[in-house]
C-alpha cells in the first residue's frame, strides 16, 4: 500500500525553490523534516520505508539531505523525470 503525502506537486516545487538558495537547510533531522513537510512522525517513517526517501542514521539520530528528499518526492509524483546515472 502506497503512502499518501498530503503535499501536491505545486507545494513540493514551492518548498524546493524556497530552500534551494540556502545550504543551511542541506541536512535536517526528523523534527525539522516533519515541520517542513507538515507531516507526522509516523508519516515520515512511512515515507522512509515505503517511498524510500534518502536518509542516513548516526546512532539513534536520523538525518535527511533536504534537496534529495524533495527531488525523490517530486519524481515519485511524476513531476520530474528520473535522474540519469
Amino acid at each position: 500500500m502506497a503512502t499518501k503525502v498530503n503535499l501536491s506537486v505545486h507545494q513540493l516545487e514551492r518548498l524546493q525553490k524556497k530552500y534551494e538558495v540556502s545550504d543551511a537547510f542541506e541536512l535536517v533531522n526528523n523534527k525539522t523534516m516533519m515541520r517542513m513537510l507538515h507531516i507526522s512522525k509516523s508519516t515520515l517513517y512511512r515515507l522512509r520505508k515505503e517511498m524510500n526517501i534518502p536518509y542516513f542514521q548516526i546512532g539513534r539520530q536520523i538525518f535527511y539531505e533536504w534537496k534529495r528528499v524533495i527531488r525523490q518526492l517530486l519524481q515519485q509524483h511524476g513531476a520530474l523525470p528520473p535522474k540519469r546515472s
